[in-house]
């Protein structure tokens, strides 16, 4: 979703999910041209109001994807988030997974994945610690897509600047490595484990 506020079309369709260890997922790809890269310009605070949950399993028993709904909806509900839940059943596996999904600028999305002996709530719970700190910064960005704008942004005609949950080692590390192939200016502003704006733009 925010490529497309770029102006990069991209779409992703799952074919068959896999898990580890067994693996076999297959997801297929479809990108088209990019006339240019539009900038972008998201430093104000949002306010989340509503989740969407999904919860799923795959070659596990029903209650697995039932508790990690139940367990992600009522964490969300004690942080005034009210949320919708849906449940899926896939093939394959062994293995499950909990999205959910906030209703930011751009809708962002938070997992947790199932493992051997791994109980239900725990999935869930993977998920909502880092969906909890993420709705207190009020920040449009979240730390996984933080670091991943830098590259594309980089092309863009233009200055950008967003405001990020959280200034993460995978962020610093990405705008040093950026740095020393392309000729452009990354400022970050802000201490690591805290909230800060990122601004890219052509060096003076």
């Amino acid at each position: 979703a925010y490529l497309k506020r770029l102006g990069i079309n991209i779409s992703l369709e799952m074919k068959r999910p896999g898990f580890y260890p067994r693996g076999g997922g297959l997801v297929v790809a479809h990108l088209q041209p990019c006339p240019a890269v539009r900038p972008l310009q998201l430093t104000h605070e949002v306010e989340i109001k509503t989740a969407t949950i999904m919860s799923a399993g795959a070659g596990v028993p029903d209650h697995v994807a039932t508790r990690q709904g139940r367990r992600a909806m009522v964490k969300l509900r004690a942080a005034g988030i009210p949320s919708e839940v849906t449940h899926e059943e896939w093939e394959g596996g062994p293995g499950s997974v909990l999205t959910v999904t906030l209703d930011a600028p751009v809708p962002t999305l938070f997992f947790g994945l199932g493992a051997r002996g791994k109980p239900a709530e725990a999935v869930a719970d993977e998920a909502l610690d880092e969906v909890l700190p993420f709705l207190q910064t009020k920040a449009p960005v979240d730390p996984h897509s933080a670091d991943q704008l830098l590259l594309p942004l980089c092309y863009a005609a233009g200055p950008s600047a967003y405001r990020v949950s959280e200034i993460t080692p995978h962020l610093t590390t990405n705008a040093a490595v950026i740095g020393l192939f392309l000729d452009r200016d990354i400022q970050i502003e802000g201490e690591h484990g805290k909230s800060g704006v990122i601004k890219v733009e052509e060096r003076g």
